[in-house]
Order: structure tokens, then C-alpha cells, then sequence
């Protein structure tokens, strides 16, 4: 639960710092681009989907992995807590093996999600990150072809390259915040469900209330 608190405490620490403000920027920067040549701009107006496409095919994955890990670690701390309040009993009925196996199974399970969490969180951020640099590789040959051509003065071109990368380089902040932010949303899951949970032992309907004790 505690895991849970810090996912989601450092998900929205970092929300204006590497999500809002590099998203102002990008904004101003497509601006700055239209007033350079709207051709170009236009193009590089395919960043966007092109910076998304791999967070919509792998965000999902990586979100239902990271809930699945809180799972698994909420376990595994459950099953350590458990063995040392009554380690008094563990001992005595001679349970150390048993537990120690019940403790490895369960590890290896959260070995085996936490890598998979991890990997498919990294591919939320890099294929955003590559599809930009692709999408840059193509708007700079249409440039430099336009420059050919006398379509387009060098100095916009050199303008438009500076601008580009900059706004590239704010879609890449946002892009190394998604796996932050998919960790916090499976973190955010666990305590909702947490704090959602009914007591299994309830009290009958006619129940009588005890009086205090003293």
C-alpha cells in the first residue's frame, strides 16, 4: 500500500514539470513553425500521432502490468509480515520451509512482472521518442528538397531545423513521464480498491450495540 502512495505521490510530482510545461512549449514552438513556412509546419503537425502511436499500442500493457506488479509486491510484503508476527508459531510447528518455498514462489512471479513492467514501460517511451526523430529525418529532406527547388529560403530552413528540434525535445519530456504516470495510475487502482473494500465480518441487522467499557 505504501508502494502504491509513493507511485502515485511521485506521478503527480512530476505532472507540471515534465508534462504541462513541456506541453506549453511544444504549443508555442507549432506556432513559431507556421509563421516559418506553414508547408513544413503542416508536416511536422504528424509529430503528434506519430509521437502517440506507441504509447496507445503499449500503454495499455504497461498499465495493466504495473497494477498486476502492485499486486504481486502488495503479496509477497503480506506473506514477510505474516511469517514475522507469529514467527513464534512458525517456528515451533517447524513451518520455515514451507513458507520460505511460499515466499520464493511468490518472489519469482514478481521477478518475472516486475521485468516485463519495466520493458513494456520502456517502450512507451522510446518507440514516441524514435517515431519523432523519424518524423524529423522526413521533414527535413522535404526542407531540404524545397531549398532545391528555390521554394524556400535557406535561413527559414536553418530556423525551421532549431524550432523542430526544440519541439521534439519537449514531446520527449512528455514521452519520459508516461511511464512515470502509468506506474502512478496503477498505483492510484490499488488504493481505490484498497479504500473501496467492504469488512467480510458484518453485523446482523438486529444486532445490539454493547455498552462502553471501563
Amino acid at each position: 500500500f505504501s508502494a502504491d502512495l509513493a507511485a502515485t505521490e511521485g506521478a503527480l510530482a512530476w505532472l507540471v514539470p515534465w508534462a504541462v510545461t513541456p506541453s506549453l512549449d511544444v504549443t508555442v514552438y507549432t506556432a513559431l513553425l507556421f509563421l516559418l513556412d506553414w508547408r513544413l509546419a503542416l508536416g511536422a503537425l504528424l509529430v503528434w500521432p506519430v509521437a502517440l502511436l506507441g504509447p496507445r499500442r503499449f500503454g495499455p500493457r504497461a498499465l495493466s502490468s504495473s497494477y498486476e506488479k502492485s499486486k504481486l509486491e502488495a503479496a509477497a510484503l503480506s506473506i514477510v509480515q505474516e511469517n514475522l508476527s507469529g514467527q513464534a508459531v512458525v517456528k515451533a510447528f517447524g513451518l520455515e520451509q514451507m513458507w520460505l518455498a511460499s515466499f520464493e514462489r511468490q518472489n519469482a512471479s514478481l521477478r518475472r512482472v516486475s521485468v516485463y513492467s519495466s520493458f513494456v514501460g520502456s517502450l512507451v517511451e522510446r518507440t514516441a521518442v524514435a517515431g519523432v526523430f523519424a518524423l524529423y529525418v522526413a521533414v527535413v529532406a522535404v526542407g531540404a528538397w524545397l531549398v532545391y527547388r528555390g521554394s524556400l529560403s535557406i535561413g527559414k530552413f536553418v530556423a525551421f531545423q532549431g524550432l523542430f528540434l526544440a519541439l521534439g525535445y519537449g514531446l520527449t519530456y512528455v514521452t519520459q513521464y508516461i511511464p512515470s504516470l502509468v506506474e502512478g495510475l496503477g498505483g492510484f487502482r490499488r488504493v481505490g480498491e484498497v479504500l473501496s473494500e467492504h469488512p467480510e465480518v458484518a453485523d446482523r441487522p438486529d444486532a445490539v450495540e454493547l455498552p462502553r467499557l471501563t
